[in-house]
């Protein structure tokens, strides 16, 4: 163990031996050491440098992005070339509307084949007044085609000169061929004149009930309905058949009442249910 002195010592010692640098700080070398090597700083260049071995080691990435430039080369395709333009349609299901109105309506002329708006062809194609309903579609490359279900009709409607039809919207549509399932009125005022005209439907539906009850119907715009009984009695029954039970048993108790009496009827009138009324005809000397 030393002494304090010998500690003293030891430490003036070592003191001696340091240089004197005058109070400036000693480099590396100075001080007997091998200078550090200067740090390289790696760069964002430096490592795409590598790319190749990185695509090489990431083949998914390669086939993923020559899809993308495929699909946009066949976009810019597809938008720009006329190829995929329509230019014509093919209409199915018209009868009396033309095919070429059809298509002027739906809009669908020179539009592209993948940006067709067919939800709004299909409603510009039934606002037509004799168009039910209608579908739409294209096919490639350039053609459309169209469905149309035109309107049926509901009454048959004879005028003087032409048997129209009467549509489930009243309106006066041409009528090819004889429907036997349709009630037949005789229109002997000129109610309607042409095709295009219109009943309101209140007026249809009276037509659809007296004719399902009693058979053909003639229209007179004085009495309304009119039919023609067996005895060859005529019949006015008005516009309204709400009362249809009670005109039915009316009439029914009349012919019982005059059957076999030898009375001639110029004419029932049961247009006011609760006051029906007949007349009949005077004797001849």
């Amino acid at each position: 163990m030393w002494s304090r002195r010998r500690r003293r010592q030891a430490l003036a010692d070592r003191h001696a031996r340091r240089p004197d640098t005058g109070g400036a700080t000693l480099s590396p070398a100075a001080l007997g050491h091998a200078p550090a090597a200067p740090r390289v700083r790696r760069t964002a260049g430096w490592r795409q440098g590598l790319g190749l071995s990185r695509l090489k080691r990431h083949p998914s990435r390669v086939a993923g992005a020559a899809t993308a430039a495929v699909a946009a080369l066949l976009g810019l395709h597809l938008a720009w070339s006329d190829r995929w333009v329509v230019h014509g349609a093919v209409v199915r299901g018209n009868q009396r509307v033309p095919a070429e109105t059809i298509y002027a309506v739906s809009g669908l002329d020179a539009g592209r084949v993948f940006a067709v708006d067919l939800a709004a062809a299909v409603r510009r194609i039934e606002t037509l007044e004799d168009v039910r309903r209608a579908e739409v579609g294209v096919a490639m490359p350039d053609r459309a085609w169209i469905r149309v279900e035109e309107t049926a009709a509901v009454l048959r409607w004879d005028i003087p000169g032409a048997r129209l039809g009467i549509d489930e919207n009243g309106r006066a549509i041409p009528l090819d061929g004889v429907d036997a399932s349709l009630v037949h009125v005789r229109d002997e005022s000129s109610r309607i004149r042409a095709p295009g005209d219109r009943l309101p439907p209140a007026l249809i539906a009276a037509a659809q009930a007296f004719g399902g009850r009693f058979g053909p119907l003639g229209y007179r715009s004085d009495a309304g309905f009119v039919i023609q009984t067996a005895e060859g009695w005529p019949v006015w029954l008005g516009v309204d058949a709400g009362s249809l039970d009670q005109q039915a048993a009316t009439l029914d108790a009349l012919r019982q009442k005059l059957a076999g009496s030898g009375q001639t009827v110029e004419v029932v009138d049961l247009r006011f249910p609760r006051g029906p009324y007949y007349r009949l005809k005077e004797a001849t000397p």
